[in-house]
């Protein structure tokens, strides 16, 4: 639901703006965030392929311009899209739509970088590099500083490393993280459910062994994840496939799409249950048992 109109105080003191100035205001805000935007996936991409460690201070403005870029947002991703013809790094959760970083940094930029990020994560073992917005400067820097002067190049044992180091506001995906995933699902449906599959065991193995994210609920993890979806047909595709993400855990399918369901944002429930609805209509009777339990279970 749209706010009421507001008086915002401009030029003179009580003055009213205009619907118009208003808009304008909101355009260049968003355009403001967009190059804030860019300027941090540029940085990242320069130092994550940097030979010598970059200064403290550099990470600083880099955490800086993150904070900046990712104001009303939840996480910002990068992951690596496959495909026979094509193999990209995609930005998502920033803007209201996935958009490919080569595009994104546009003209001007170096030709081989994000050619180069690419086969980094390749070689790696990555699919996706996940910064929540709620990352510390402490983090990112030991984040970059693993990659550049521990020269850290596996996504497993980085991943280990970031644990180890207590560093929770990043998240990697790596290929063998999605080896139960259905790889005839799309990118972002195997990224979504891969995320919370990995984050349900991080519960797990914390509610066991205390050791893990200190303080992480349920609710929490899945807030981190649906709330960077900016649109409902992911959102319900995640619900149709949430069998790999709660595979050797203790929780039930249905459960678990409850939970979820429970914490998508109000703006996006009526678009959701709407193409919910679209799925249910275009099912074919020789649909699997698995498929139509999984659409009843949201009902």
């Amino acid at each position: 639901m749209a706010p009421p109109e507001m008086e915002i105080e401009s030029g003179s003191a009580g003055a009213p703006v205009s619907g118009a100035a208003l808009s304008r205001q909101s355009a260049d805000a968003q355009t403001e965030q967009r190059q804030q935007l860019v300027q941090f996936c540029r940085s990242l991409a320069q130092m994550l392929q940097s030979a010598e460690p970059p200064s403290r201070n550099a990470v600083a403005e880099m955490h800086k311009v993150f904070q900046s870029a990712m104001r009303g947002r939840q996480a910002l991703s990068l992951v690596a899209v496959r495909t026979l013809q094509d193999y990209a790094i995609v930005v998502d959760g920033a803007l209201d739509e996935p958009v490919r970083l080569a595009k994104l940094l546009g003209a001007g930029t170096d030709d081989m970088l994000v050619p180069q990020l690419i086969r980094q994560f390749e070689r790696a073992g990555l699919f996706s590099v996940t910064l929540l917005g709620r990352v510390a400067l402490a983090e990112l820097t030991a984040f970059v500083e693993l990659l550049t002067k521990a020269g850290v190049r596996d996504g497993r044992e980085l991943d280990r490393r970031l644990t180890e180091h207590e560093v929770v506001g990043i998240r990697l995906l790596c290929d063998a993280d999605l080896a139960d995933a259905d790889e005839a699902l799309g990118w972002h449906t195997r990224y979504l459910v891969g995320r919370l599959g990995k984050e349900l065991k991080r519960l797990d193995r914390y509610s066991e062994t205390g050791h893990g994210d200190r303080g992480a609920t349920l609710a929490q993890v899945i807030d981190d994840i649906v709330w960077s979806v900016r649109r409902p047909k992911p959102l319900v595709d995640m619900l149709l496939n949430l069998d790999p993400a709660v595979r050797a855990l203790q929780t039930q399918p249905a459960k678990l799409a409850a939970a979820v369901v429970s914490r998508i944002p109000v703006e996006l429930a009526g678009p959701a249950l709407d193409a919910l609805a679209r799925e249910m209509s275009a099912e074919q009777p020789e649909a699997t048992l698995d498929r139509q339990l999984a659409l009843l279970r949201l009902l």
